[in-house]
């Protein structure tokens, strides 16, 4: 059974998928390669972060630390969703739902 928190922790896990999607739909040809790889590297520094930050917690609270370490996931996965519920549907996604007119429309342009 998991504790109520854990439920907000899985946009972090999610956006893993989607944030490199949503680079590659929507990015330049000419800079693709490149933000995809400074976004991996992101990724794998976040990860090393984490770690530490989740070794000190258990130094600092103990036992108890997963449940610090829950909060903050949750706390951090909170915010990701927020940052998501801007985010335009892709011109794939528009044109699957018949939408011809918004896929040709650049992202600033859209409702």
């Amino acid at each position: 059974m998991s504790s109520p928190g854990s439920s907000w922790a899985w946009p972090i896990g999610a956006d893993y998928p989607i944030a490199n999607s949503l680079l590659a739909e929507w990015l330049p040809r000419k800079r693709r390669g490149q933000m995809l790889g400074v976004l991996q590297v992101g990724w794998f520094i976040g990860a090393a972060v984490a770690s530490i930050v989740g070794y000190a917690m258990f130094e600092v609270f103990g036992a108890d630390s997963w449940r610090w370490m829950l909060v903050s996931s949750a706390f951090l996965g909170v915010i990701v969703l927020l940052l998501r519920l801007g985010t335009p549907e892709s011109p794939r996604w528009l044109l699957h739902h018949c939408r011809v007119k918004d896929a040709k429309r650049p992202p600033s342009a859209l409702p």
